[in-house]
């Protein structure tokens, strides 16, 4: 049991026990930061894929991205419910987010402390409260804050930005910040933290005459973690991570499979676009016949490469013969006929 110290109405935990203790939640730790940032990317990927929101954007001056006014139109014009539904994916993915950074910086913090103490303080009779990412970031050596700010000037894109109210939809207006030269990502850090950005809900209610609801679709954000995990902590944990540049969907086409009655052709875009396509001729196909029962004739053969088919416009509550025989290069086999009913 670790010792506990009480002095002036503050509890301090000293978690001192041997470095190789210390180091021993690292896997963990680590394993939630992916978890964390694998949710992110699963919730916004569809949101970037239909709203142009991976593609590069021009800088001004300053090397800040212009304003995306053109992804804001795009969102601004979707029906309600996708719109809505696309408002509670971002914040699904900018809260998992913003926690995921601030245990970063915390395992950074451990991981590179030169002490083997590391200390927790909190007032007695509080609540936990959250991670500050700038105190945890402030906290760091200053040469990890170096190599962290190198890894954020390495992605050049936008955290997009949102505005959904009941007056005229209000364009993103963010990149226009200052920001000062020696520390941008700190500055980032404390915008993101002002605003709610990351880490909190932040959504804002004015009821009941209003609703505004601001958010941020954090491609730019989810990309520089990305690095600082792939390029700052692995390395010093010896873990071979394979960064998300090579992963995040960019994809515009989706798996596609059609069938000529000859030859079965495949198409498997990839998530960087890349088209991986496949055709081949089945030795095996089935032949699907169907008729009401009481009649003499079958239907037209309906060749399939599958093992399942369906059928529309049936009569409601009516008996239909259905013939299936497996056809090959030397022809078609025995038929065999199944009666079922329709509802």
């Amino acid at each position: 049991m670790n010792p506990i110290n009480k002095a002036q109405g503050r509890q301090v935990v000293n978690l001192s026990n041997a470095k190789s203790n210390r180091h021993a939640n690292v896997p963990f730790i680590f394993e939630m930061i992916l978890s964390l940032l694998n949710t992110a990317c699963y919730a916004v990927d569809p949101i970037l894929r239909e709203l142009g929101g991976f593609e590069e954007l021009g800088t001004d001056d300053a090397g800040l991205p212009h304003t995306p006014d053109e992804f804001a139109r795009k969102f601004s014009q979707l029906p309600d419910n996708r719109r809505f539904k696309y408002i509670g994916s971002s914040l699904h993915a900018t809260t998992n987010l913003g926690l995921a950074y601030a245990h970063s910086f915390h395992l950074l913090l451990s991981l590179t402390s030169r002490t083997n103490k590391l200390q927790v303080t909190k007032k007695r009779g509080s609540l936990p409260k959250r991670i500050n990412m700038i105190i945890e970031y402030d906290n760091l050596t200053k040469s990890i804050r170096s190599e962290l700010n190198r890894v954020y000037k390495q992605v050049k894109l936008h955290d997009f930005e949102m505005e959904v109210s009941e007056g005229p939809f209000q364009s993103d207006n963010s990149s226009g910040k200052q920001v000062e030269k020696e520390d941008k990502f700190r500055q980032e850090l404390i915008y993101w933290d002002k605003q709610r950005i990351l880490q909190d809900s932040n959504m804002l209610f004015s009821y009941p005459a209003n609703t505004t609801v601001r958010l941020m679709i954090p491609l730019r954000s989810i990309l520089v973690l990305d690095k600082i995990i792939s390029k700052v902590i692995a390395p010093k944990i010896g873990v071979n991570y394979r960064a998300l540049d090579h992963q995040l969907s960019r994809r515009t086409k989706d798996p596609t499979i059609d069938w000529d009655g000859e030859r079965i052709f495949i198409t498997l875009p990839d998530k960087l676009d890349n088209t991986i396509e496949a055709q081949w001729s089945p030795r095996v196909t089935s032949v699907v016949r169907i008729r009401e029962v009481g009649t003499l004739d079958w239907s037209p053969g309906i060749e399939t490469i599958f093992s399942h088919c369906s059928f529309v416009d049936l009569k409601p509550n009516t008996e239909y013969d259905l013939q299936v025989t497996q056809k090959s290069d030397a022809g078609e086999g025995e038929p065999a006929v199944t009666r079922f009913k329709s509802e």
